[in-house]
């Protein structure tokens, strides 16, 4: 018991602080009378640099499409073999739940 308990004192100690962390971050304010400045990105950056980079952002944002794209795609896919493949292990009921488990949390 005391070994156990003295293995959790690590984690015990880091729940602690997290919710300290917690706490003081709650205690922040922003002052009121705080005025943001108008920050025009035309006049800041040239108009190469902004077209280089709308054209990451584009990138970016087609890039995030395909992925998502692509996970739809393999949950239906897991989704019509999950069967086919859970029939294959002859791991138990719980056995192959967990397995199909990790294989669709994995292949996502």
């Amino acid at each position: 018991m005391l070994r156990t308990a003295a293995q959790a004192l690590p984690l015990v100690a880091l729940a602690a602080a997290w919710a300290a962390a917690a706490w003081f971050l709650t205690r922040t304010t922003i002052p009121g009378d705080l005025r943001l400045p108008h920050v025009d990105a035309g006049t800041e950056f040239s108009s190469s640099i902004l077209h280089r980079s709308a054209h990451y952002d584009a990138f970016l944002r087609w890039l995030w499409v395909g992925a998502t794209l692509l996970t739809l795609a393999a949950l239906v896919l897991f989704t019509l073999l999950g069967p086919r493949i859970a029939r294959s292990w002859e791991l138990g009921r719980v056995g192959t739940g967990v397995m199909v488990g990790a294989v669709t949390t994995l292949g996502t």
